[in-house]
């Protein structure tokens, strides 16, 4: 009785589960039309015949008593357990009779370089839209952005309009579009109907905790929510779920499990999504520094930077300035000095507004009135670092340091370090 029940709540994976696309040419070419390419079950590479009874139970027995083994818990939780497994949704369709799924883009596989090909090879018109506000907004390009996704804000399509509301809102925040972007992030929090489908509601679950969190705000939805429907998820989405929730736990001061959830889906991922691994690159770079390990906090920045560079992605490494405590200017000032001016002026444009929503939801103070350094120096001191390594890692002088602690200090009215937490990011 109890193996009738596990087999009737498996996934049916009868569907088309996954679907990406082509753009490096490394995709099996008898499965490969024209640069898209789709697995059915007949086609996947861990087992041709998944759609078996025999092949559906043992996945879905195997995810269900590994994920609720205590020992195997503190190494992999279930989401990531569950990237080894197909998207198994009920997507709307485009044009061309594949998926219609949210952040297109985010949900490509491509070769870091390849963006724009990426972008071109989505033959259907709104999905190829949205895609372009994507590679827009995360080139820094806010104003072409939301321009690009807002006729969808209203979409009736959920894959569209979850979209569309996350670009505007954050692209709302780099242009000082508070009203813009409170909107935008009201729609992506309003509960969908009961009667929505798991796919919808995972995508709900999915971005109404991104915005939440993102913002340094309370998620309304907790990880073991989210668990159960992670596979109704691109591959994509899936690998973007876990930066949300190792950004969580990063808050919560949980650094190590926020790495280990990073490093465990970076490992697991099947193919080369370059946006969500920036994203988890970076997350794992905040982890890093924050337990001190700095060679291991470079490498994982210079890991997103050789995605980001090709591709001109430089948005997301401006918003996480803060939490990078200093990585920026180590790796990018002198070798990148464009770049690193270009990344600098986002990251002034985009805090200037996420704080005017941060500070007056959670009631904290973050400072709005430092330059970059002296919020990276003040950030590492209320860490506990020394003048001396603060100084070490950020290649000044500790004379400098000090000069510049001294003027936070004068900025805030406080004077000491143990005030200064009060006026950090987390």
């Amino acid at each position: 009785m109890g193996m009738r029940h596990t087999y009737a709540n498996a996934p049916s994976y009868d569907l088309i589960i996954c679907r990406t696309r082509c753009v490096s040419h490394r995709c099996d070419k008898a499965f490969c039309r024209g640069g898209n390419f789709s697995y059915c079950r007949a086609q996947l590479g861990f087992g041709s015949h998944l759609g078996s009874i025999a092949n559906r139970l043992f996945l879905y027995t195997f995810c269900v008593i590994v994920c609720h083994t205590r020992k195997f818990q503190s190494r992999v939780t279930g989401v990531q357990l569950l990237l080894l497994l197909p998207a198994v949704g009920r997507w709307k369709m485009d044009c061309d009779g594949y998926p219609c799924v949210p952040m297109p883009l985010m949900c490509t596989a491509f070769v870091p370089g390849q963006i724009d090909a990426a972008v071109a090879g989505i033959s259907d018109p709104d999905s190829r839209a949205i895609a372009t506000a994507e590679a827009l907004y995360f080139r820094g390009q806010a104003t072409l952005a939301a321009k690009t996704a807002r006729p969808y804000l209203d979409a009736t399509d959920p894959a569209l309009r979850y979209s569309a509301c996350f670009i505007c809102g954050y692209a709302s925040l780099s242009l000082n579009r508070i009203a813009d972007a409170r909107r935008c992030l009201t729609g992506i929090l309003d509960t969908p109907a009961d009667e929505e489908s798991p796919d919808v509601h995972a995508v709900h679950i999915l971005f109404a905790s991104a915005a939440s969190v993102l913002l340094h705000l309370p998620s309304p939805y907790s990880a073991e929510e989210f668990y159960p429907l992670a596979a109704h998820l691109p591959e994509g989405l899936r690998l973007f779920a876990s930066y949300v929730m190792a950004h969580a736990l990063y808050l919560r001061g949980e650094y190590g499990r926020s790495l280990g959830m990073v490093e465990n889906a970076l490992i697991m991922k099947q193919g080369s999504y370059p946006i969500s691994e920036l994203f988890l690159h970076l997350a794992a770079s905040m982890a890093c520094m924050s337990l001190k390990d700095i060679d291991a906090a470079k490498a994982h920045f210079g890991a997103a930077w050789d995605i980001a560079r090709p591709d001109g992605l430089i948005e997301l490494i401006g918003e996480h300035h803060g939490l990078l405590q200093g990585l920026i200017e180590a790796c990018l000032k002198a070798q990148y000095p464009d770049d690193f001016a270009r990344i600098i002026e986002i990251t002034y444009r985009f805090s200037y507004g996420w704080r005017r929503i941060h500070n007056p939801d959670s009631g904290e103070d973050v400072a709005d009135d430092l330059t970059t350094t002296e919020f990276t120096m003040a950030m590492l001191a209320c860490r506990g670092w020394t003048n001396a390594e603060i100084a070490r890692h950020m290649e000044v002088s500790p004379g400098t340091v000090k000069n510049r602690l001294s003027g936070v200090y004068a900025k805030l009215g406080i004077g000491t370090r143990a005030e200064l937490v009060a006026h950090m990011l987390r």
